[in-house]
């Protein structure tokens, strides 16, 4: 998958000055990311190499000298990523069959669009919706997990019962 397909797909056109903003560069930069290449031979081209190009350099560049220890960057990206998601506070089901039936319809929406991918088209699209549908999942499991392994985040009266 190549990185400007990625950037476009996550960082939607409304939001690009916001991201610019973030990360402390013009939003004609990011822009940049999201932007196909001209041609292999001239791979910067459009401008300044994505965050998202170069991380996956380091990635490369470890594993020649250290294949085990490339996983280790691959592994910090996600304990950042699993500590964001606990900073902005996910919460459990608490038991709210709304909520549950919502997440359940999430789950089979995206299962549903990934197995029908798989089935017929396969590449980069199904890549997509396998790896959305695996955070659907993450984001179930670490929901019911929070409701079985943290109950003081239960409400008060569910921890009677």
């Amino acid at each position: 998958m190549e990185s400007w397909k990625t950037l476009k797909t996550v960082i939607p056109d409304g939001q690009v000055k916001a991201v610019a903003a973030r990360m402390r560069v013009s939003h004609d930069y990011v822009l940049r990311w999201r932007r196909e290449q001209f041609s292999d031979e001239t791979p910067m081209a459009t401008g300044m190499a994505s965050p998202l190009s170069r991380t996956c350099d380091l990635i490369d560049a470890v594993f020649l000298i250290n294949p085990i220890g490339s996983g280790l960057l691959v592994e910090h990206v996600n304990l950042h990523h699993e500590l964001l998601t606990n900073a902005h506070d996910i919460r459990g089901f608490q038991g709210d069959p709304s909520e549950l039936a919502l997440a359940s319809a999430d789950l089979l929406t995206q299962a549903t669009a990934a197995v029908v991918s798989l089935g017929t088209e396969g590449g980069e699209d199904t890549l997509r919706k396998l790896v959305l549908l695996r955070d659907a999942t993450n984001a179930a499991i670490t929901r019911v997990g929070k409701d079985l392994y943290h109950p003081e985040a239960r409400p008060i009266q569910e921890m009677g019962k």
